[in-house]
């Protein structure tokens, strides 16, 4: 059988990297709003790069509406949520319709993200998304939740595109995403064959990007999505 040439991976820059990083990390709670980021020295040395490169990323995450800068101060996470271009409403309990909204929203995002990934996976990528389901898997074997797991690795999915932006995008979405996910995986638990079957929906997607099938990554990712729009609905 003839195989089609491989695409080769895009490089990704340092600062995109270190942007990716930060953002990640603000996104996802580690510096809260009003935190002080560390000194530009540390995060240099944390990253391995530059100087410049960290102020470059520190520019790019300021145009983002990330952070702020204030003089003879540092920079710090800002604590303004709203100024930022996009916004989604909700505090700690969301309701189904919430829930249902956001993953609507993931339809989009996780399709076109499994297919970039498929198609620009390195074998770095194919490690951590592996990483991330064993830890799923272990997890279900040992009657845990799993949710921290569940959104490792979808955000190793978003990192394989190697487009600074869906990771930028992932680490918006992921506190919410995290509240959805914990809720279904807390329901799955209780129904015989459920958890199993997540499990085995996120194993297939992952056999496809580590395949470079595009086509199949992109059908496996809104299938895994369209099943869990139908759990949303079938929940009492």
């Amino acid at each position: 059988m003839k195989h089609a040439p491989l695409t080769p991976a895009p490089r990704i820059s340092l600062t995109d990297h270190v942007t990716q990083a930060l953002a990640q990390a603000i996104g996802s709670g580690a510096f809260p709003p009003g935190t002080k980021l560390p000194p530009e020295h540390r995060l240099c040395q944390q990253y391995g790069v530059s100087r410049t490169v960290v102020r470059e990323a520190i520019s790019r995450l300021r145009s983002d509406a990330l952070v702020e800068a204030r003089q003879g101060a540092g920079v710090f996470v800002l604590d303004d949520r709203g100024a930022r271009p996009f916004r989604i409403a909700g505090g700690q309990a969301l309701g189904r319709r919430e829930m249902i909204d956001i993953t609507e929203l993931r339809m989009a995002f996780d399709v076109q993200a499994s297919v970039l990934a498929a198609r620009r996976r390195t074998a770095a990528d194919i490690r951590r998304i592996r990483a991330t389901l064993a830890e799923m898997r272990r997890a279900l074997d040992s009657g845990e939740l799993g949710d921290a797991a569940d959104l490792d690795f979808h955000r190793a999915v978003a990192a394989a595109t190697h487009n600074a932006l869906y990771v930028s995008f992932y680490s918006f979405l992921e506190p919410h995403v995290r509240k959805a996910i914990r809720v279904l995986r807390a329901r799955s638990r209780a129904q015989d064959g459920v958890a199993e079957q997540v499990q085995r929906e996120h194993e297939r997607l992952a056999a496809a990007i580590v395949d470079r099938d595009p086509e199949r990554a992109g059908a496996v990712a809104r299938r895994l999505i369209e099943n869990t729009l139908r759990r949303l609905a079938a929940a009492p």
